[in-house]
């Protein structure tokens, strides 16, 4: 029974998505949302990244573009029975990520208003890329849940790739030289070896010869000894 609960709630999501282009946000919803650099205080294009915990499996994750200062942004929330908590934070490339925020359902549901959706399953909050900005008509009164403007500071680790890859590439080259160097020296010691080795037979072989000749020569003395 569970089981096909569970399926009826996942059809009527997909259903109502389906018919009107997704489910719109719950009254009360909407965050308000800006980047800045912490410096300079120019506005910056950004990631809202939101991850829900909540009991029984109904937490989840997702994240939106921020693309303008005060974009609305929904807030997914499973119901106050499952005790969630939305933990959001922003990212910027070349900016360290913002300090994380907190929602509790209690605070979500109170001003959303608990009686607005039905309990849902696991699964319910999914991953979003979308800027979330045309869920709110722009000509609409809207009440927020939340206004907060984010100041990010530069990281400087992220301003200079060039420098750091020039860093990274520097070692390796420098690296090289001793390397050739240490090949040289075995690459002598064998040519020296080779010459020692042919020096030394050479130095046989003529030791050789000359002991046949002496020997030879002792040969010839003998025989003419006995020829007299």
């Amino acid at each position: 029974m569970r089981l096909l609960f569970l399926l009826a709630l996942f059809a009527l999501v997909a259903v109502l998505s389906g018919s009107s282009g997704g489910m719109p946000p719950l009254d009360g919803s909407m965050m308000k949302m800006s980047i800045i650099d912490s410096d300079t205080h120019a506005p910056l294009i950004g990631t809202l990244k939101v991850r829900i915990e909540a009991s029984g499996g109904a937490g989840g994750a997702y994240e939106v573009n921020i693309t303008a200062p005060g974009q609305p942004v929904s807030l997914q929330m499973p119901p106050a029975s499952y005790s969630p908590t939305a933990h959001i934070l922003v990212s910027s490339s070349g900016y360290y990520d913002s300090e994380e925020i907190t929602v509790t359902g209690e605070e979500y549901w109170g001003k959303v208003g608990a009686s607005t959706v039905p309990e849902f399953p696991q699964g319910q909050i999914s991953e979003r890329t979308d800027n979330a900005a045309s869920d709110t008509p722009a000509d609409s009164p809207q009440t927020y849940l939340l206004e907060k403007t984010f100041a990010l500071k530069r990281n400087p680790a992220e301003d200079r790739p060039s420098v750091q890859v020039a860093e990274n590439t520097a070692p390796t080259s420098s690296a090289a030289a001793p390397l050739n160097t240490s090949r040289t020296p075995p690459l002598l010691e064998m040519l020296v070896t080779i010459c020692v080795g042919i020096a030394l037979v050479a130095a046989i072989a003529l030791k050789i010869k000359k002991h046949k000749k002496e020997k030879d020569v002792n040969a010839k003395k003998e025989k003419d000894t006995n020829a007299r």
